[in-house]
């Protein structure tokens, strides 16, 4: 029994030690790109939460009806807008003080076209 226990406690023994050991890879000279690629995603969150939220303070149901569209468009919009709204709030808090702030944006829209 002991033989089996003694054996068994090797084999556990050489699998441990046998592990590969965790090293960092990345140096502490070079930046670190999981917050790199996280602000590149909330530039385009950003981007894309201006954009509905801009469009939809320049038209109303009204504007969305006389070009044309069914009256649940522009909620349907809206619905969009509330999800990019909350991707920039997520992405904004994880990154805390390092978040890329808002740029300024013109869209050039003339109409809810």
């Amino acid at each position: 029994m002991f033989a089996k226990l003694a054996v068994a406690g090797l084999a556990a023994a050489s699998i441990i030690s046998a592990a590969p050991l965790v090293q960092k890879r990345q140096s502490e000279s070079k930046p670190d790109i999981d917050v790199i690629i996280l602000n590149y995603a909330l530039t385009l969150e950003h981007l894309e939460n201006a954009f509905y939220r801009d469009t939809l303070a320049k038209y109303d149901n009204a504007a969305f009806a006389s070009a044309g569209f069914p009256s649940w468009v522009r909620s349907r919009f809206a619905e969009i807008g509330a999800h990019e709204k909350a991707h920039v709030d997520f992405l904004s808090t994880a990154l805390g003080a390092n978040a890329t702030a808002e740029c300024t944006y013109e869209f050039g829209i003339t109409d809810p076209k």
